[in-house]
């Protein structure tokens, strides 16, 4: 008989920096629904996020402040924006967004992208694309 061993690649298909650098979000292949969010000043496993969905996409806020969190915000391909800091985790509700028209709907999200400031995220789908603001969020978040 010939044994074979079986090898499983391991990739980071996700990978981003805070803007401090800081902190290291990744999300690997083999386990598409996990992130692992890493403090890079100490090397050691921050968080581990287990979503129902695989994560498309990740994006920390481009802005850091001593007096605040960094903030990572991840979305799964569905109706749901995940926001990360190290104070926890929030899952928003994404509303049906009308467009100007009025005809469709924003549908599940499919990627995001903050604003340069960081105040600002933007929640794109097939077609259409909204705004998720933060207006206070150079004092407290």
């Amino acid at each position: 008989k010939q044994w074979y061993q079986r090898r499983v690649a391991i990739t980071a298909g996700l990978t981003a920096f805070s803007a401090s650098g800081r902190y290291l979000a990744t999300r690997c292949d083999s386990a598409p629904s996990v992130v692992w969010i890493w403090d890079m000043e100490d090397l050691s496993l921050c968080s581990l996020i287990v979503h129902q969905a695989p994560v498309v996409t990740l994006d920390w806020d481009p802005l850091h402040a001593k007096d605040k969190d960094e903030i990572l915000a991840m979305c799964c391909n569905a109706d749901h924006v995940y926001i990360w800091s190290s104070s926890g985790v929030l899952a928003l509700k994404v509303p049906n967004c009308e467009t100007l028209s009025g005809a469709g709907e924003l549908g599940p999200v499919r990627s995001i992208a903050w604003s340069c400031k960081g105040n600002c995220l933007i929640l794109k789908g097939d077609y259409h694309f909204c705004l998720c603001y933060f207006p206070d969020y150079g004092t407290s978040v």
